[in-house]
């Protein structure tokens, strides 16, 4: 259960550095490193459709390094935020 929330934790926190790294707010290796655990989680708990999506939005994190577009960066945070509270929730 407490591993749960941790993940959950780190969804929000994950959620929140696709924002302000949309606007240029925190750095790149912190970003990089919020990428990396998406795909690494997503990558570990593979076959599940939500680990499909946290590895495709960590994904995304390394293309929006180049080219950020904004609807899927809103989209991608508002999934890692509803994701995120529902963990800590439940």
């Amino acid at each position: 259960m407490v591993f749960v929330k941790l993940l959950g934790t780190l969804d929000l926190i994950t959620g929140i550095a696709i924002i302000l790294f949309q606007y240029d707010l925190i750095g790149l290796r912190l970003f990089l490193t919020f990428a990396v655990y998406l795909l690494a989680k997503g990558f570990m708990f593979k076959g599940d459709f939500a680990s499909i999506l946290d590895f495709t939005v960590g994904a995304y994190m390394l293309f929006m390094i180049i080219l950020p577009i904004t609807f899927f960066t809103y989209v991608a945070a508002f999934y890692l935020f509803q994701k995120g509270a529902f963990c800590l929730i439940a």
